[in-house]
């Protein structure tokens, strides 16, 4: 795990079955870009996660280098394929998480 880059980032056994997720807070990084992806704006995925835009960044970024790949989660995200990789069902919400996550940073933070 990579806290100097992603210090708001962690991955704990107990919480979230080990999904990446924000330190203090039962949200999964996978569920932020979901989030950032189906509002109008980043703005709007902040106030109905209050979180801060710093933690939004990490998150995006986190994903979109595929940081959980190195760091070994218990589980990945639920709403990514790398999940469906790792176990084999599909509930049919899955998606390149990494590749919305990709997208969304550029349009947000380059």
């Amino acid at each position: 795990m990579d806290y100097k880059q992603f210090p708001e980032i962690v991955i704990t056994e107990n919480i979230l079955w080990g999904q990446p997720r924000l330190e203090g807070r039962r949200l999964a990084v996978g569920d932020i870009v979901s989030q950032v992806d189906i509002n109008s704006t980043i703005y709007e995925a902040l106030q109905d996660y209050e979180i801060t835009l710093q933690q939004a960044r990490q998150a995006l970024h986190y994903c979109r280098t595929l940081q959980c790949v190195r760091d070994k989660p218990i589980k990945f995200c639920h709403n990514c394929t790398l999940r469906v990789q790792q176990e084999g069902e599909v509930d049919g919400e899955e998606q390149d998480n990494w590749k919305r996550a990709d997208r969304l940073f550029k349009e947000y933070f380059s």
